[in-house]
């Protein structure tokens, strides 16, 4: 349901965070996670079956830049991307398969990237309801840890992409 959801365009952030509160970490962590992957997969099928041309012309110059970049540094690029998003998942999914990285890269780029986003979606929303529900200090505590992580994540991410870019530019 998550996947499908998700390849509907429903937010994945959104999915993320609703199935942390309604089932929790233990159980969310993995069905976020893998619903996530499954979502990117089928994404990546899409731009795969549609002609590269289309994706590329629809997609516009910022995304197709983000293709060639995706295609020249395949597995890491995508660990990146997923880490910090850079454009809605169902289009990064699309501008992927509709570039030249591997679907090994992408997929294991996926799982890898987005696993940190999930971890820490989910347990902020879960921490985050268990607050709201009963409401104590180390609930609130939980969930403003949670947020200060996913967003310290964001910034070693960015930091780390804009030092690439520097350097793939310095090399060129």
């Amino acid at each position: 349901g998550f996947a499908l959801a998700a390849a509907l365009l429903v937010p994945i952030t959104v999915l993320t965070v609703a199935t942390g509160a309604a089932l929790g970490p233990v159980v969310g962590v993995p069905v976020a996670w893998v619903g996530s992957v499954v979502a990117a997969a089928i994404g990546y099928a899409a731009g795969r079956v549609l002609w590269r041309d289309t994706v590329r012309r629809v997609a516009g110059r910022r995304l197709n830049q983000l293709s060639a970049r995706l295609a020249e540094r395949g597995l890491v690029g995508t660990v990146l991307v997923r880490v910090l998003p850079v454009a809605p998942f169902m289009v990064v999914n699309l501008v992927a398969g509709a570039s030249r990285v591997s679907a090994l890269d992408f997929v294991l780029g996926s799982a890898i990237g987005m696993l940190p986003g999930a971890v820490l979606l989910v347990v902020a929303a879960d921490r985050l309801r268990a607050a709201l529900v009963a409401p104590s200090f180390t609930g609130w505590l939980g969930a403003v840890v949670a947020v200060v992580a996913l967003a310290a994540l964001a910034v070693a991410a960015r930091r780390l992409l804009s030092r690439r870019a520097r350097s793939g530019s310095a090399k060129r």
